[in-house]
């Protein structure tokens, strides 16, 4: 299994009071990890530079990217907004191609603030607009002939809010370019929190080969008479690992698992040894050198 992590950005990877991305991999390295996760940056006049500096660090630390997240939702509010959108996933996919990494993880917005709830984010709207968008880039794509592709990850709150949902929106669009992720967190709920093993592996048949890509995070029921869930680390939550890590061990070799939305080093490597070791105690053997020898281009379906 490809266990990767989150980059690393306190005060242990800085020099002379600056994150030092270089430093940060070199971390990740010494602690056993072999691949990672980022973001591109907000400012799209910096992607393809800060995409070769991350190119050259990686080079330098022996470490692989596994994913790119992308700072723009793929939903917008207007139909005027689908083409700039599509044209700007399109160059995203193009960059990440550049540097050898085919995995670019995309949440689909909606109406609300951020991430957040609101009434028209499940509606035929939503899934026009995002329909539309994701059309216009697979097109795009194919016409580049880029390999990698869009991962449109599960979030409750959104028009992806089930596995049913991506299952049926990554077939009606039908393109190598437009593909799905797995966070099976970001769909628990309330009513299964407690006991969502049968979720996880029915998931995992309902979405099939449509998910190239996942992450990893724990959860909790938020402590309020009012139901809620908030994300912890690992460990600190009820998520069943187990049968979690059991399904992804079942996806091709080059399946990337990451764990995500950590700062501090040793935030990183705690949750790394906790997953890590479950996965041993499974019998499930975690990516090392010795496991599974570098190449330069990652996310390769199998």
């Amino acid at each position: 299994m490809r266990v990767g992590t989150c980059i690393p950005v306190d005060e242990t990877v800085s020099v002379n009071g600056q994150f030092h991305l270089e430093k940060a991999l070199s971390v990740m390295f010494q602690m056993g990890i072999r691949g990672c996760l980022t973001n591109f940056g907000p400012d799209e006049s910096r992607w393809d530079t800060s995409a070769r500096e991350l190119a050259t660090a990686l080079k330098n630390t022996g470490m692989t990217l596994m994913e790119y997240n992308a700072p723009l939702w793929l939903q917008p509010r207007e139909r005027s907004g689908c083409q700039p959108l599509a044209h700007k996933f399109a160059r995203l996919l193009e960059i990440a191609e550049s540097i050898g990494c085919l995995n670019v993880v995309a949440c689909t917005g909606g109406f609300g603030k951020g991430l957040g709830p609101h009434p028209r984010n499940r509606s035929q709207e939503s899934w026009d607009l995002l329909r539309e968008t994701c059309l216009l880039l697979a097109g795009e794509a194919e016409h580049q002939g880029l390999r990698a592709r869009v991962l449109i990850e599960l979030v409750y709150t959104s028009v992806i809010w089930s596995p049913q949902t991506l299952a049926r929106f990554v077939t009606d669009i039908n393109s190598p370019n437009v593909q799905g992720h797995m966070d099976i967190a970001n769909c628990l709920t309330f009513d299964n929190i407690y006991d969502h093993a049968a979720f996880i592996r029915e998931s995992f048949v309902v979405l099939g080969g449509r998910i190239q890509s996942s992450h990893v995070k724990d959860v909790a029921p938020i402590e309020s008479y009012f139901p809620g869930l908030a994300e912890c680390l690992v460990g600190e939550g009820v998520l069943d690992f187990r049968a979690y890590l059991g399904c992804l061990a079942q996806m091709p070799p080059e399946f990337p698992v990451l764990i995500e939305h950590m700062r501090a080093s040793h935030e990183i490597e705690r949750s790394y040894r906790r997953v890590a070791a479950i996965a041993e105690e499974m019998g499930i053997r975690v990516w090392s050198d010795e496991t599974h020898p570098q190449t330069r281009e990652t996310g390769t379906a199998g």
